[in-house]
């Protein structure tokens, strides 16, 4: 019997990524990535916060990360963060 993976085991959504790209990568408001991603802004807030309890790290860490080298959005190199 398989057993259930905890928040910290689990991986993130596809959607949780793309959130957490918008805001904290290209540095969008939470407004203007639900516009970004065609959704409410609820959703947005909604994904991060289960996001945060999966990958915690990702918000306690500053981000040093030059955004024009994720402007051609280099899915492989954005996703070694996951």
């Amino acid at each position: 019997m398989k057993r259930k993976l905890t928040a910290i085991e689990s991986k993130p959504t596809n959607r949780q990524i793309e959130a957490y790209k918008f805001v904290y990568i290209f540095e969008c408001t939470i407004v203007e990535a639900a516009k970004l991603m065609g959704c409410k802004r609820s959703n947005v807030y909604h994904l991060l916060k289960k996001l945060k309890k999966i990958k915690p790290y990702l918000f306690t860490l500053k981000q040093h990360i030059n955004t024009e080298t994720y402007t051609g959005t280099h899915e492989s190199e954005i996703e070694i963060k996951f």
